[in-house]
């Protein structure tokens, strides 16, 4: 069985009958097994964990987005533009630069409100669970330059790890987040760190930022110096200590971030004529994976 499959019936998700649903557990079935289940039992559950959900229709179920994307937008053209999917375009001389960035860590250090934060300038009290992915974009100006970043955030839980590998192709940057206050959170740090570097794009450049998030709280489990020195030990980026809630250092890690990645590829060209783009074919979740390749050779 495939990440395309429902693991009831074991047929392919599609955009009607078959659309993906994901419960408040997690797992995801297909809206006509679901709707079987509910005639069949008057209500629903996961046929996985056994969870029962709130809702009686199906239809009021989240569609995982993640999957859709896999199966019907794997170049991600609907989400802005075309150029996502190539996570850098020039356009009038290198005027106009995108650049897909990707947040990593585990669950409950703040990726989302951080992004929240950034995009926004606001911060939610309310904390949902990241389910598969999310994304946001932010156009800045630095000189004479307009950079636009494509923020994607992945979920921290490691149910949803096989979902988000796909999502780590062709990222310029990642930003692994950790909170300050749990030595847990940045014990996790390495399985996050080796997941990002097995799945990245080789011929991009390791850039990693480090994050320790939530200093509002004054409760630090993590000193500076450990912090500086798991930054050399795995040869990280830069290393800033945020805070979603007041807003600290959050606008300098992204600019920082914007600024190092224009230096690093302001000579390189990417033609919007050799954009690599994913075709999904088949049901096997490596095999539905064949890349179109232009100048990368990865």
């Amino acid at each position: 069985m495939s990440l395309t499959e429902c693991p009831i019936c074991l047929e392919r998700f599609n955009r009607t009958e078959k659309m993906p649903k994901i419960l408040s557990c997690g797992h995801t079935f297909c809206k006509n097994c679901l709707t079987k289940q509910k005639q069949k039992n008057n209500e629903l559950f996961c046929s996985i964990c056994r969870e029962k959900q709130n809702v009686n229709d199906p239809e009021q179920l989240i569609t995982n987005r993640t999957i859709y994307d896999l199966l019907y937008n794997p170049t991600n053209e609907d989400l802005d533009n075309d150029s996502i999917d190539s996570n850098f375009s020039t356009d009038s001389k290198e005027e106009n630069l995108e650049f897909k960035v990707i947040m990593i860590g585990p669950a409950f250090s703040g990726k989302t409100s951080l992004v929240k934060r950034y995009v926004t300038q606001n911060f939610i009290d309310t904390y949902n669970v990241t389910v598969g992915l999310d994304f946001q974009s932010k156009t800045i100006h630095i000189g004479k330059k307009t950079v636009k970043i494509h923020i994607w955030d992945t979920a921290g839980t490691e149910m949803f790890q096989s979902l988000s590998r796909s999502y780590f192709r062709k990222c310029f940057a990642a930003i692994v987040v950790f909170d300050i206050n749990e030595k847990k959170s940045f014990e996790s740090l390495d399985t996050w760190i080796n997941f990002y570097r097995e799945n990245k794009e080789r011929c991009l450049d390791d850039m990693l930022y480090l994050v320790g998030n939530k200093i509002d709280l004054n409760n630090p489990a993590v000193s500076d110096e450990e912090a500086n020195s798991y930054l050399k030990e795995n040869n990280l980026k830069k290393y800033f200590k945020t805070s979603a809630k007041s807003g600290d250092n959050v606008e300098k890690l992204f600019e920082s971030i914007a600024k190092d990645l224009i230096t690093n590829y302001k000579n390189q060209d990417f033609s919007q004529n050799e954009k690599n783009t994913i075709v999904l074919n088949g049901n096997n979740d490596d095999e539905d994976k064949k890349v179109k390749k232009g100048k990368c050779g990865c």
